[in-house]
């Protein structure tokens, strides 16, 4: 899998847009567009950050290429100006801020080190992280600071997203869509596996939970 983003952004998110002679949009013309190529990120140089002599130095002695690099980018939320990504490739969350020219990337939020993250989402106040393995969704703040732990239920948490003051997971382990507090009190919980109305199908996004002993 290529390791570059490619991001479709929306047209709504002027902080993050550009200008281009030959747009990529969609849905083409003559209909109007409301999603639109913008640029492609990989790592920090696209970002404008310019690594030091001495790194580069290191890596070229100890064979450690840029860790800063996206491997596997998976899951995408914009924050404001910035790109919250994880990255299964390095099992972290990253934090891309094209306006500052920097990036920011945590492998461990508290007593969690991530496995599996696969979906994330952004507020006013926090960021979020749905890890399929550790069947967890953690909020955090800009300093890795863990101010919320969702795991009561959750099978393999796959989609992620914020809204009206809820947290909404997507459950693939239990095809269904969990509803919680910004505090992680279940609200609700709808959708089966099915065909019916109201049902889900199986969704499989994300590796399988390790079997827990």
């Amino acid at each position: 899998m290529n390791s570059r983003l490619i991001l479709g952004l929306l047209l709504a998110v002027p902080a993050l847009a550009g200008t281009t002679t030959n747009r990529l949009v969609w849905p083409p013309p003559p209909a109007e567009a409301r999603i639109e190529f913008v640029r492609t990120l990989a790592g920090p140089k696209d970002l404008g950050v310019r690594r030091s002599f001495w790194s580069k130095f290191v890596n070229v002695l100890t064979g450690i290429g840029d860790s800063e690099m996206l491997q596997r980018p998976f899951g995408l939320a914009v924050a404001g100006e910035q790109l919250l990504v994880t990255d299964t490739g390095a099992n972290s969350v990253a934090l891309l801020n094209p306006g500052q020219a920097g990036v920011q990337r945590w492998t461990k939020l508290g007593n969690y080190r991530l496995t599996a993250p696969v979906a994330v989402a952004a507020d006013r106040s926090r960021y979020y992280v749905a890890d399929s393995q550790l069947r967890v969704v953690l909020g955090f703040d800009r300093k890795g600071k863990v101010g919320l732990v969702i795991s009561n239920g959750l099978e393999r948490p796959a989609g992620l997203a914020v809204g009206d003051e809820k947290i909404f997971v997507a459950d693939a382990g239990a095809h269904c869509v969990r509803v919680f507090s910004t505090t992680g009190a279940p609200v609700a919980k709808f959708g089966e596996r099915g065909r019916a109305p109201g049902c889900r199908g199986a969704a499989d996004h994300g590796p399988r939970p390790r079997a827990r002993r």
